[in-house]
Parts: structure tokens; sequence; C-alpha cells
């Protein structure tokens, strides 16, 4: 059970981030102590949690970074222990009719976990005769914070129970401990059969809505969101519910170390003291002062002087020094500030918008980035953009990559389209210069890599190189349509300096139609986008497209691994990109839209995993999945990718299958997410574990852009599950963006969520921006998410 807030234990514990997922103790919070002593129950068969919608993140996020997993069952409302009881038991009778629930508070403190399970073993055996046990402790003193247990007389460690008593005053309690009663702990085993027969019984006001809901539930993987039904259930403890009139229940007797940690004074108590009897976790210094409780964060330094019994809780924002002996009365204060609607009553949070999120990364994009990128990023005397660029305009790269010059100029595109301001026809005729002057060879292809001096230092034409080069072609049919770019593109002046570079004749031997197309392609470009965009995808299409393979349609890389995924998913965008950029010639773009079909059924076919629904990096002759020796097999990021032009083009062609598929993969590189850091890492292994290594910050980009698309094509059921993503996958994405000098990146973060002091690449400007354009698309529908 993971539900309440823990109203006594502000500020520590607030409604966004309820006591049991605080680490109290040792770092580590209540909810993962629970989790690892339960699993550690002898057999153990399945962790289900019972919470709130608002506590799901906090669930996800503590069992992945402990590793478990669980069937989550989440409730529309609270309404106290027993309809959630009565939903655990009804959900594991479905499970396993035979089954056995151990039922165990999220936020008690047990420390002796190997104790826990020999008890809870003991309990096993009663619990198989149709009993409900409880585990009875053994009281160390008088309180007033515990309900107690009047056991029947009896020899052994097990009795039955005579009556359940609720808090009681110290006196009472007192006399309680004099007469044999034991702590109620809260903790309950009993078959699921046995419960339901209980409830059905003496509470069906509980039981029926409890189904109901059960039976209209919205699943979604491991999540199982239970109906409006459930608002129905009466408002009731289990003890009150079925327990006080139960003739099945039983105690166990146990010596456990327990607390259900209800307030500071708690804390208090289990804590480690010194000789004067003071518990102190952070920047503390007491002098002459005895009995007191210190928390403090690690930037405030907090001195007792000559007092006792007090307790100082340091959160960010708040500052709480209470008497320790009175430390039920917290909820008191806590019910006062809200009366009285006091902001830090809660935690302050920045969640934003989607379309708050947007223009928040457009501005970051149009006003901070573009302008660092096209100026200090890009070397006016070459037309070349560069590598990668550190805070002071520099850059280390000694040789550059034909996908940088493709990849940039394609987001120059995307800002002329959304009419961001800036002289784009000089940088586009610089940059296309510097392209013929350096990358093109006699054949009009480009080599893939240059020296900074513009020499050739790699002439291999890879396909990967070409697809950007042709998405950066692709973006500018149709710029010159808009009002707004029209006089800039027509007025902009084109200094000398910009003039095209003249290309150098091919020898004899070289010379063809393939040169003279090439030539013509960028004599006409920019001025005639559509023509070079056509003239250089023939010249693609004629190096790259596989021919000898059931004319599949499919691309063939240069080099020694011939069958890689990279391209020929680079080429679906292509193809994507073509079909909405050819929009007023229909024949043209019924082209663009079967070349995606060939690519997209082919890869649904030969290259989508049956087994785990992934895409590998490489294939044989034969598109058959290879596991390349020192290589690792998947990558979470391109699953990602994948997973967004599968959705792209579901929406075209009207697939279904496409979308089902999408979603496939995106589970797939959601195992690639670090708990550790929250960030998607580089590599998965063949059995999907992920591999160590930094995660950069190109995953992350597609994470959000996979997440956003899905979003928008979920149904009710898997809408939230989305929703959480997108939340979780722009507040990573926004960390890389977060350096010293606006404009740049961070690469690549370690597990401990530091990063790599290194310059920063500016390929990765590409997945910026594109993410970005879905910000902003899914924004445009769905503002408020």
């Amino acid at each position: 059970m993971c539900g309440g807030i823990g109203t006594r234990l502000w500020p520590m514990s607030r409604p966004s981030r309820p006591k049991q997922f605080v680490p109290f103790f040792d770092n580590v919070s209540l909810f993962s102590s629970t989790v690892r002593r339960v699993i550690g129950i002898e057999d153990y068969k399945r962790l289900i949690v019972v919470t709130g919608s608002d506590q799901l993140d906090w669930v996800e996020d503590q069992l992945e970074q402990i590793g478990v997993t669980a069937d989550i069952v989440l409730e529309p409302e609270g309404r106290d222990s027993a309809p959630a009881v009565a939903a655990a038991a009804v959900h594991i009778q479905r499970l396993d009719p035979d089954g056995i629930a151990v039922i165990t508070a999220s936020d008690h403190h047990i420390p002796d976990g190997d104790h826990f399970a020999r008890e809870i073993g003991k309990a096993l055996d009663v619990a198989r005769q149709s009993r409900i046990v409880t585990l009875g402790i053994q009281p160390t003193e008088p309180s007033s914070a515990y309900g107690y247990i009047k056991p029947a007389q009896t020899s052994g460690d097990v009795a039955d129970v005579d009556m359940f008593v609720e808090k009681p005053d110290i006196e009472t309690a007192s006399d309680y401990i004099n007469e044999g009663y034991l702590w109620n702990s809260g903790n309950f085993i009993a078959k699921a059969e046995t419960l339901v027969q209980e409830f059905e019984r003496q509470d069906p006001d509980v039981l029926k809505p409890v189904i109901l809901a059960y039976e209209t539930a919205l699943v979604a993987g491991d999540v199982i969101q239970l109906g409006d039904a459930f608002r129905e259930a009466r408002k009731i403890s289990v003890d009150f519910s079925i327990m006080e009139g139960t003739k099945l229940a039983s105690v166990l007797k146990s010596d456990l170390q327990w607390s259900d940690v209800g307030a500071w004074n708690a804390v208090h108590a289990v804590q480690a003291a010194d000789d004067a009897g003071n518990t102190t976790l952070g920047d503390t210094f007491l002098f002459e002062s005895k009995n007191c409780n210190i928390r403090t964060t690690d930037n405030r330094l907090v001195v007792l002087s000559n007092v006792s019994d007090i307790n100082v809780v340091v959160d960010d924002d708040v500052i709480l020094v209470s008497d320790l002996k009175q430390s039920q009365a917290v909820k008191e204060v806590v019910d006062r500030l809200k009366a009285d609607g006091h902001s830090k009553l809660d935690l302050q949070t920045s969640q934003k918008t989607i379309a708050q999120w947007a223009a928040k990364l457009t501005v970051w994009l149009s006003a901070s980035a573009l302008p660092v990128w096209s100026s200090m990023g890009f070397d006016t005397e070459s037309g070349l953009w560069r590598e990668n660029l550190d805070v002071s305009g520099n850059t280390a790269a000694s040789t550059i990559r034909a996908r940088v010059q493709g990849r940039q100029n394609y987001v120059l595109a995307l800002a002329a389209k959304n009419n961001w301001p800036g002289n784009w026809r000089a940088v586009f005729n610089l940059s296309d210069a510097g392209i013929r002057s350096a990358y093109i060879r006699s054949d009009g292809l480009l080599r893939t890599l240059v020296r900074v001096n513009g020499e050739s230092a790699d002439d291999t034409a890879l396909l990967y190189d070409q697809t950007f080069m042709q998405l950066a072609m692709l973006a500018r049919i149709g710029l010159s349509t808009k009002p707004t770019l029209r006089t800039q593109l027509q007025s902009a002046p084109t200094p000398h300096a910009l003039q095209y570079h003249a290309l150098s004749p091919p020898d004899a031997a070289s010379a063809d139609t393939g040169f003279a197309e090439a030539s013509a392609t960028f004599q006409s470009f920019p001025d005639a986008p559509v023509l070079a965009a056509k003239d250089y995808d023939h010249l693609v299409m004629e190096a790259f497209e596989e021919r000898d393979f059931g004319g599949s349609g499919l691309f063939t890389e240069a080099g020694s691994h011939k069958h890689l995924a990279n391209p020929v998913m680079h080429s679906l965008e292509v193809a994507l990109v073509g079909y909405e950029a050819f929009v007023d010639e229909p024949v043209e773009q019924t082209k663009w839209k079967e070349r995606a079909s060939r690519i997209a059924n082919f890869a649904l076919k030969k290259m989508v995993s049956p087994d785990n629904g992934s895409i590998v990096e490489r294939f044989d002759e034969a598109w058959r999945p290879m596991a390349i020796a020192g290589d690792h097999f998947i990558e979470p990021g391109h699953q990602f990718e994948w997973a967004w032009l599968f959705v792209k083009w579901s929406r075209i062609s009207n697939y279904k299958q496409f979308l089902s598929v999408a979603r496939r993969l995106y589970d797939v590189g959601m195992k690639g997410r670090n708990p550790s850091n929250g960030a998607i890492i580089q590599h998965l292994n063949a059995e999907l574990e992920r591999v160590e290594g930094p995660a950069r910050l190109w995953a992350q980009s597609e994470w959000v852009r996979a997440s956003l698309i899905l979003f928008e094509e979920a149904d009710k059921t898997e809408r939230s599950f989305y929703k959480r993503q997108i939340k979780r996958s722009l507040a990573v994405l926004y960390r890389y963006l977060e350096t010293e000098t606006t404009g740049f990146w961070h690469d690549k973060m370690r597990d401990d969520g530091t990063f790599v002091d290194e310059p920063s690449p500016a390929s990765s400007l590409y997945h910026i921006a594109t993410a970005i354009e879905q910000i902003k698309e899914t924004a445009q529908r769905f503002p408020d998410i």
C-alpha cells in the first residue's frame, strides 16, 4: 500500500513528495526499503503496488532504480486502506486463485529484512489455513501513536485475536502493555480468496465498487488504472471494514524492530543517537544540547546551543522548528497552513505545459543557438560548417564530416520556414559554394570527410551523408513562396566572397552524364531548389538503390558494411520529407510516397525483430540481424527515431500496423533509460540489457520526439503513460542545454548526472531542432499537457 502523504513529517513529506519516497535513513527511501524487504520473502511471486496517479512517477522511478518490476494499481482517488486492500486481493485472485497476499505499508521502517522474511514465513503457514494473520509487535514503550491488538491466551507465537483497539491515550497504552497487548503493525497475510470473501460478507459497499472499477480498468503495460467506480467504494480502513468483525483473525507475536515513522519523534527514535541523545543529518553543530533531532540540506549549517527536545528540519524553501515531544502537532500546523492557502505547503513546481516548453525552446534555438552557430560555428572563408565548437568559438576538430553540412543547412531551412530573423540567402549561398568546393566528387556525390582547409580526407561517398544533403535540399523547396521570405531571398545581397566556386572539370575517363547532372544540380541551387532536389535524388538513387534483393527499393551503404539500419532509416526520412515538399506536384509526390512505402514495408518485414521488437544496427547480405564482435547490438535512440518515422508513415498510408510496431520500438528504447540519471544511454545488448556508457544528447532528443508523436496517437489507456514520458524526456533534454553560455549544449552525461567537458558537436543541432519542431506541432494540438 503506497498511499497517503505523511503530514506529520512535513516539510520533508509534501503532497508532491510523500514520505515513503523520502530517504530518511541511509539515503534509501522507505518505499525502496519496503520493496527490497518484500522481494526477499520465501515463495515471493509478484510485487503489486496500490497507489494514486499523482505518485506513479515516484513509484516507477524508484522501482527502476532498484531493478524491480511490479503491477501498479492506480486509485482514481484515495478511499483509505480497505478499498486498496480489496483491489489488491481482487487482482491477485485473477492472477492466481490460490495466491496469498502479504499486505504491507510502503512507509514503515523495518531495518532487518531477513527477520521480516522469517516472520512472514511463519504467517504464511497460518494463512494457508484460510486465516488472516497480522503481525503484532511487542511494544517497547507506551505510545498513543499506534493501534493495539489483544491476543487470546496461548503459549505459541500465533494466537487468535480477541480484540483490535484504536490509538489510546498514554495511560491506557500503559495498561494495555501490562495486559500483554501488541502494537498493530498494519501488516496482513491472507489468501486473496479469504480477503475477498470477508469483504463480501462484511462490507460489500467496499467490494462491489472495487470489482466494477477493476473490470473497467484501463491497462497500459504494468499499470492498471482503476475505473471511476472506485470513487463509490466506502471510505474506511481495513481494520474497521473487516478485521474487527472477522472470526478468522490471527496475530503473530513478533519482536521485529518496527516503526511506522509517523512523526519526527519516531524518526528520532529509530536513528543512532550521540551520547546526548541527538540525531543529525547534514551539516550541524550542537553545543550543550540534548535529545534533539536535526535534518538539514547540504548548504545550510544548523547550530543549536543550550536547548533540548528540539526538532529542526531544513528543506530548500521551509525551516521547521518544533518541540520534539509534540511532534503530532505538526499535522495541525500543516492544516492551518492549508487553510490559509500558503504557497509553501507543497513543493514549488516548475512544471511547464507543452506550449510553454515550445515557447521556451523556440527562443533558445532562434535567439541563441542559431546566431551562435551561424556565426562562430560557420567559417565564412571556406563556406563550411564547423564540426564542433567551444564557448570561446574554437573548434578542436581537424576534419569535418559531410553530414554536418547537410544537417546544419536543414536546420537553417527550418529557421527560414519559421520566419526566424536571419539572412538565410547569404548563408545558403556561402554554404553551397563551400560544399561544391570541398565535398563534391566528379560523379556529383558528396565525399564523407574533408580537412578544415577543404582538402579531401576520405573520398568515400556514403549514403548516410547524401541523405542529409537531400533533407536540406528538400526542406528549401517552397521557401521562396513565403511572402515574408520572398523579399529577403530576392533582395539579400550576395557579396563577391559568396559567389560559387567553379567546379574543376573531370578528367576524360570520368566524364559522364552524372557529372553534367551534378553540375546542373548545384548551378541551379538555390535559385531552382526543385530542380536541384530532383537532379541530386537521381544521382543518389543511381548510386545506392539496391537492385539485387527482390526489387526491394532498399539501399546499400558504401564500405565494408553495406547493410546498415541507419542509412535506410534516414532514406525513409528523406522520402517522407520529399512527400511533403512536393505537395504541389502530385506525380512527384506519388513517387516519394511509393519510395517511403517500399522502405517502410521492407523494414517492417525484414528489420524489426519478431522476438523483442527492436531494430539492430547491422545486417548480413540477406538483411538478417548481425551482432558484430566488439560492437553493441541495439541503440535505444534509434528505436525512438524509427518509432517517430513509422508513426509519420502510418498517418500518410493509414496502415495502423506501423503504429503498433512504433509502440514496440518505443518500449525497446525505454529499456535504455538509466535510472541513475534518468537519461537514455547509448547501447543495449542483444538481451535488451543496458551497456555501461555515457548518455548522448541526440538520444534524448529522439526520446522527446517519439514520446510526443505517440502521445498524439494514443488512446485514453496509453495517453497518461506517454504524457509522463514527455515530462521526463523534456526535463532531461533541457539539462543538456543548460550551459554556462547559452546556445551551446553538453553531449555526454555520466551516470552521476554530470557532463563530460568537451566542445559542443555541431551535428546535435539537427536532433535538437527536429525535436523542437515536434514540440511545437504537439503544442498546437494539445497546448495544456
